[in-house]
């Protein structure tokens, strides 16, 4: 008697054609979940000494999501903030910095997301 698999129902395939709305939605609270961090993070790491505190307190961190196109906008909200990234050949800069530490934070976080998806 030989053995026959018999198929009743097709659930892979609904699945698979979930997997790239629940991959982007997972991304999108990803980044909205680093958004608030990377913002505290260039506010305590900014390494000018404070005058007004005006410059700390107007750094602030936005996010995007545009189709599957998700991302963390960091920025200065003082007319002054780019000399602060830009003169002394960039001592008081913190743009770039936390771009960097936060950015591989970020990758990190979305690495292991994705491996457990798999």
């Amino acid at each position: 008697m030989a053995n026959k698999f018999v198929m009743t129902e097709d659930t892979l395939t609904p699945g698979l054609q979930k997997f790239p709305g629940l991959v982007d939605n997972e991304i999108r609270r990803t980044v909205d979940f680093f958004s608030p961090r990377v913002e505290s993070y260039a506010r305590t790491k900014a390494p000018w000494t404070d005058q007004t505190g005006n410059a700390r307190s107007s750094l602030h961190a936005t996010t995007s999501h545009l189709a599957d196109k998700h991302s963390i906008t960091i920025a200065h909200g003082m007319p002054y903030g780019i000399w602060l990234e830009l003169r002394f050949e960039g001592k008081y800069a913190i743009i770039i910095p936390t771009i960097k530490a936060q950015g591989a934070e970020l990758m990190n976080t979305l690495r292991s997301l994705f491996r457990r998806m798999h």
